[in-house]
C-alpha cells in the first residue's frame, strides 16, 4: 500500500463527510480550478475518472488507480505533461490536502508516459515524456555543426558544446525521476530558448548543445537557478560544460558515455 501522506482539511470543500454533496462540491472546485488557468476547455475537462479521484481524496483513500486512469486519458488528449501535473496538484490544493504525494504522482505519471510511448512513433524527433529532441535528432545537428566548422575553417570545440544536466542524485531526495526529468526539460528551455538542442540521452541526464560564448558560463550558473527554483528536490541535479570533440568520429564515444 502506499504511503499517502496527506491529511484532509474538510473545510475547504464543506466541514461535512464524503456524502454526494461533499464529492459535488470538492468536484466543482476541482473543475473551477483547472478551468481558470485555461489547462483544458470546460467541455474537455469531464472524465469518468474525476469522481472516483475526488471521493478518494475525501476520504483519505489512494485515489492512485483513479488518477493513473486520468493520466492515460489526459496524454490520449494531447494534454502536456506539465499541464496534467498541475490538475493533479489542483485538485489536492482545493482539497486542502498541500501536495500530492509521491506515490499519487507516480501513478499518475506512469500512466501518462505509456499512454504517450503508445501513440508517438518511436523513431519519433521528440521525446514523448519531456518533449526534447530524442539522441538521433542531437546527433544529426552536431553533424552539422561539424560540418559547418569545416566550411569556416573553424575548431569545431571554439563554436559549439554541450550542456550536460544529471539528475541521478535526486533519487536520494525521493522525486519520481520521470518528475524530476520533466522540471528539468523545462529549466532547460526557459535558459536555452533560442536556437540550442536539448535533447534527452538517457531518463538520468539531459543535454544541450550550445554555442560556446563568452556569457556560457552565465547560462550555466542560471540553469543552476532555476532548477533550484522549480523544486526543492531540484538542487541536487549537477550539471557541467562538456567540450565536442575535435573530430566527428569522436562523438559517438562521446554521447555512449553520456548516455551511461
Amino acid at each position: 500500500m502506499l504511503g499517502l501522506g496527506y491529511r484532509r482539511k474538510v473545510h475547504v470543500v464543506g466541514d461535512v463527510n464524503c456524502n454526494g454533496d461533499a464529492l459535488a462540491s470538492l468536484v466543482s472546485a476541482w473543475s473551477d480550478a483547472v478551468i481558470s488557468t485555461g489547462l483544458v476547455s470546460p467541455g474537455d475537462w469531464w472524465h469518468p475518472a474525476v469522481e472516483a479521484i475526488a471521493g478518494a481524496v475525501l476520504e483519505g483513500t489512494d485515489p492512485g488507480p483513479a488518477l493513473a486512469r486520468l493520466g492515460e486519458a489526459r496524454a490520449q488528449a494531447g494534454v502536456g505533461v506539465s499541464e496534467a501535473l498541475d490538475e493533479v496538484e489542483a485538485l489536492f490544493t482545493v482539497a486542502g490536502c498541500g501536495e500530492p504525494p509521491y506515490g499519487v504522482v507516480r501513478a499518475y505519471v506512469e500512466a501518462y508516459g505509456d499512454a504517450l510511448l503508445g501513440i508517438v512513433v518511436p523513431d519519433g524527433c521528440e521525446d514523448p515524456l519531456t518533449g526534447l529532441a530524442t539522441m538521433p535528432y542531437l546527433r544529426t545537428r552536431v553533424a552539422e555543426e561539424y560540418r559547418e566548422a569545416a566550411r569556416d575553417g573553424t575548431p569545431v570545440a571554439h563554436r559549439a558544446a554541450f550542456v550536460v544536466v544529471d539528475t541521478s542524485a535526486d533519487v536520494r531526495g525521493g522525486l519520481l525521476p520521470a518528475v524530476g526529468m520533466i522540471e528539468v526539460a523545462e529549466a532547460m528551455r526557459a535558459v536555452f530558448s533560442g536556437g540550442e538542442t536539448c535533447a534527452v540521452i538517457n531518463r538520468r541526464r539531459c543535454v544541450a548543445l550550445v554555442p560556446r560564448r563568452l556569457e556560457l558560463a552565465r547560462s550555466v550558473q542560471l540553469l543552476h537557478e532555476v532548477l533550484a527554483a522549480r523544486s526543492p528536490h531540484l538542487p541536487a541535479a549537477h550539471s557541467w560544460v562538456e567540450g565536442l570533440p575535435s573530430r566527428e568520429s569522436g562523438v559517438a564515444a562521446l554521447l555512449t558515455e553520456l548516455a551511461r
